[in-house]
C-alpha cells in the first residue's frame, strides 16, 4: 500500500517530505523496471503494508510504484489477508485538506455524537491528558507509539469492529487515495481554502513560535498544491 500518511509525523510534513524525497531519488516504478518497462512512479508504496505491521518510515520498506502496479499489489494483499469480520459496516468519511483549511471544523459540523474521529494531533494530546494547541505532533517515541495505535484503529475499522462511522482527518494525498481503495464504502471530502485564508488561520495560532508558524505555512502551501494537482475531489467539497 502506498504512503499512509501519515499523521504520525508523516501524515503531514514528515511523510510528505519523505515521499517526495523518495520519488526524486527513484522516479520510476520499481515493479515495472524489474519487467523491463519504463513507467513514472506516482506514489510510495509500503512493501509490507502498515496494517500488517510494516514500518512506516524505514526506507527498506518503501518502493516507488505506478498507479497500475499499486492497484494490483493492493488487490493481492486484500485478497490474501485473513479477516475476522466484525458486525459493523466500515463506513465513514476521509477528510482531506491542508493545515489550516478547516478540516476539524467540517467534522465538528457534520459528525454525529456517536461517530469516531481520528485526528492524530488531537488524539495524542488527549492521551497525554491535555488540550491540543495546534502545535507540533510530538517526539519520535510518541510518533512511533501513535503509528502503532493508528494501525490498530485502521484494522478495527477495516474489519468491522468500529460501532459507528469513522471520520479520518488527513493532510496526505497518498493516504486519502489508499484509504479510498481500502474502504470502498467510505466517502471523501476535500476541504480547500485560499492561500490567504491558510496564512491568516496559521498566523492566528499565537501559541506557536514564529518558526513553527512559518514551517506550518510552508507545509500548508505545499500540501494545498499537492491536493490541487492530484485531481481528487469529494462529496460536499468545501
Amino acid at each position: 500500500m502506498p504512503s499512509k500518511p501519515p499523521k504520525v509525523g508523516h501524515q503531514t510534513r514528515a511523510w510528505t517530505v519523505q515521499s517526495l524525497t523518495e520519488r526524486e531519488r527513484e522516479p520510476l516504478c520499481r515493479m515495472c523496471k524489474a519487467l523491463g518497462r519504463i513507467t513514472e512512479a506516482v506514489c510510495i508504496d509500503h512493501k509490507v503494508p502498515l496494517a500488517d505491521g510494516g514500518s512506516l518510515h524505514d526506507p527498506e520498506n518503501l518502493q516507488p510504484l505506478c498507479a497500475a502496479c499499486h492497484r494490483k499489489k493492493t488487490a493481492i494483499e486484500a485478497r490474501d489477508r485473513p479477516v475476522s469480520r466484525g458486525p459493523y459496516p466500515s463506513e465513514g468519511w476521509i477528510v482531506l485538506g491542508a493545515p489550516g483549511a478547516g478540516k476539524s471544523t467540517v467534522v465538528r459540523e457534520h459528525a454525529a455524537a456517536e461517530d469516531f474521529v481520528w485526528d492524530h494531533d488531537r488524539v495524542l494530546a488527549s492521551l497525554r491528558g491535555r488540550d491540543w494547541n495546534g502545535g507540533p505532533s510530538g517526539d519520535a517515541k510518541a510518533l512511533a507509539f501513535m503509528g502503532r495505535l493508528r494501525r490498530s484503529v485502521l484494522e478495527a475499522w477495516r474489519d468491522g469492529w468500529v460501532p459507528a462511522r469513522v471520520w479520518w482527518i488527513t493532510t496526505s494525498v497518498d493516504e486519502a487515495r489508499d484509504l479510498r481503495r481500502e474502504f470502498p464504502s467510505a466517502r471523501l471530502r476535500v476541504v480547500r481554502a485560499s492561500l490567504d485564508d491558510l496564512a491568516r488561520r496559521i498566523e492566528a495560532r499565537a501559541w506557536l513560535t514564529p518558526t513553527q508558524r512559518a514551517e506550518m505555512l510552508g507545509a500548508a502551501r505545499n500540501i494545498a498544491a499537492a491536493i490541487d494537482a492530484s485531481g481528487l475531489s469529494g462529496e460536499g467539497e468545501r
